[in-house]
């Protein structure tokens, strides 16, 4: 199945393979099926381009050989605008795509790992779909993926507004510090693993899915390595709120934390999130 080890599918035809078959500067991994992991909320306005957008990137890939096929699995986590009819659209119009709704919204996390129960690539991707990320830079990610790294995450460009940088930047740290990983951006929503390591995390309990997927991945990955993205901040607002966001990175850090050691780096965290604040206000207020 694989240039650099050996592979074979499963009893529900899903495409298989070891973790650590190619190291980096070793033979070059051939993606057999890419999936990529969609979760929907609202977005019935952006879904036709998302699907248009990473069709041609697909080809693309297809194209030069980095893959041989691709599924698209688009999750509905109760969606309220008609998401599900143009998903429904896309998926009778599409044989690489898959359409999974849920009975109710249960959250981003939760989506994604519905998702996971759909796929079948020996790969697997997952990506926001509030278009604030290009679907290009699954190139970049699949590049790293293909020299041996069983978990690729985006990193977006810094924020030029010091009052929003700063929490994003302390939080990082404080992830990282939690886990013992390295994190540049824990919020990134363009994600690529390999089949391994999407079961492993996917057998690791209701648990893990309360916390953030790059987290849990990061966690259980071999070799781990992050790839700059571009954004488009404001191109599309996400239709999952700041709070349930914020509340699944603060369940990740108490999850892989020690209780009263997270409760005393919240308290600093809000301390210096409050000062940053105070800091990008002053900034703002002397350009004006």
């Amino acid at each position: 199945m694989n240039d650099g080890g050996t592979g074979g599918v499963d009893k529900n035809g899903r495409m298989q393979h070891q973790r650590g078959e190619v190291t980096a500067g070793g033979p070059v991994r051939v993606v057999e099926l890419l999936s990529i992991v969609l979760p929907v909320r609202n977005e019935a306005a952006s879904l036709v381009e998302v699907h248009q957008r990473l069709t041609t990137v697909l080809l693309g890939l297809v194209d030069t050989g980095a893959i041989r096929g691709w599924q698209l699995v688009f999750v509905d986590d109760g969606s309220s605008d008609g998401s599900w009819g143009v998903i429904r659209e896309l998926v009778d119009g599409d044989d690489h795509a898959v359409g999974v709704r849920l009975t109710r919204g249960f959250g981003q996390v939760p989506a994604v790992f519905a998702g996971f129960a759909h796929t079948a690539g020996d790969s697997v991707a997952v990506m926001d779909c509030d278009l604030e990320l290009d679907p290009a830079d699954l190139g970049e990610l699949l590049a790293a993926h293909r020299h041996g790294r069983d978990l690729v995450t985006g990193v977006r460009p810094r924020h030029r507004n010091i009052g929003r940088e700063a929490p994003s930047i302390l939080f990082n740290h404080l992830m990282s510090r939690v886990t013992g990983c390295e994190f540049r951006d824990v919020g990134c929503g363009m994600v690529l693993m390999d089949r391994a390591l999407m079961a492993e995390l996917a057998h690791e309990g209701d648990l893990r899915r309360n916390a953030m997927v790059v987290v849990a991945a990061a966690r259980l990955a071999d070799r781990h390595e992050q790839v700059s993205v571009s954004w488009q901040h404001g191109r599309s607002r996400s239709s999952y709120s700041s709070y349930g966001l914020a509340l699944n990175a603060f369940e990740a850090l108490w999850t892989y934390g020690r209780p009263l050691r997270v409760t005393a780096w919240c308290a600093a965290l809000l301390t210096m999130l409050a000062g940053a604040m105070v800091v990008g206000s002053a900034v703002a207020l002397a350009r004006s």
